[in-house]
């Protein structure tokens, strides 16, 4: 993760002395992109307090690498977010190995063809505000916002991140999490999606001071956006993803549980606080 700390060269305060420990907008846990590649160029997440809708002409993002692309350009500590001196160094970065046409490409979809349209209900009400509608990256270099033409190969190393979007994470209300970790799981985007809603959930619970939390594995089904498969394959891939994130949350294990009808999932409050527990990852 040294690697990362040289890249973000210029963090600040927090950030300068835990590099590791990114941010996500609460709104975007579990809801954000799909697992797997989807038919339809609109993905929406309905939930209970607020709805996502995800477009782009050229697909919606979808799988792990939107979502490391995502915290990464999220956490840049300017508008103006630096890649990397090579294209190479970055895709080191993000542990990716696709050619690097199609790490381009997605890159551009998600970066300048991607809209997130936010509905939030307040009050009993569908409310759309003005800065709902939010483009990562504002179309200042033409060579990277054309999705088609790819015979330049000549890498960006910096980009400018649309003022709306910056604006909106940097207010949003944050959920922390440890980007070593959520590397590590990159292979699973439900293990990735796992690992911050038990962060957050188990923050939660501390600092509202609730001894437990249950979710039936219909809801989680719905939260993590999976109701494309069977509900028994999810719950088989999701006990799978628990074996792979657990491990991460060391002294946590007793504070999970399902129940005997293999339908309910409980959290527990633990004694460690999340945030401590990240810190020494």
């Amino acid at each position: 993760m040294a690697q990362i700390a040289q890249e973000h060269e210029y963090w600040g305060n927090e950030k300068q002395e835990k590099p590791d420990l990114f941010y996500l907008p609460e709104i975007f846990v579990s809801s954000l992109f799909p697992h797997t590649q989807i038919e339809s160029n609109v993905w929406v997440a309905d939930r209970r307090l607020h709805t996502l809708r995800i477009s782009s002409p050229y697909g919606v993002p979808y799988g792990c690498l939107p979502r490391l692309l995502l915290a990464y350009i999220i956490n840049t500590p300017s508008a103006l977010a630096f890649l990397g001196n090579s294209r190479r160094r970055f895709k080191n970065i993000l542990g990716c190995e696709m050619t690097d046409r199609e790490f381009d490409r997605q890159i551009r979809n998600l970066f300048f063809h991607t809209l997130i349209d936010i509905e939030v209900v307040w009050g009993g009400a569908s409310v759309v505000g003005t800065d709902s509608r939010l483009l990562i990256i504002g179309a200042r270099d033409p060579s990277w916002r054309n999705y088609q033409d790819l015979k330049s190969t000549k890498w960006r190393k910096e980009l400018q991140i649309h003022p709306l979007f910056f604006d909106f994470v940097n207010n949003a209300k944050q959920v922390v999490f440890n980007f070593g970790t959520y590397l590590s799981l990159s292979e699973s985007p439900l293990a990735m999606d796992l690992y911050i809603w038990l962060s957050r959930e188990w923050s939660a619970l501390q600092e509202k001071g609730k001894s437990e939390n249950s979710y039936t594995l219909h809801l989680l089904q719905e939260f993590f956006g999976c109701e494309e498969k069977s509900h028994s394959d999810f719950k088989e891939e999701l006990v799978n993803c628990f074996h792979k994130v657990l491990p991460h949350f060391p002294g946590f294990q007793n504070n999970v549980k399902l129940f005997e009808d293999g339908e309910h999932l409980v959290l527990t409050k633990p004694k460690k606080a999340v945030v401590d527990v990240l810190n020494k990852l």
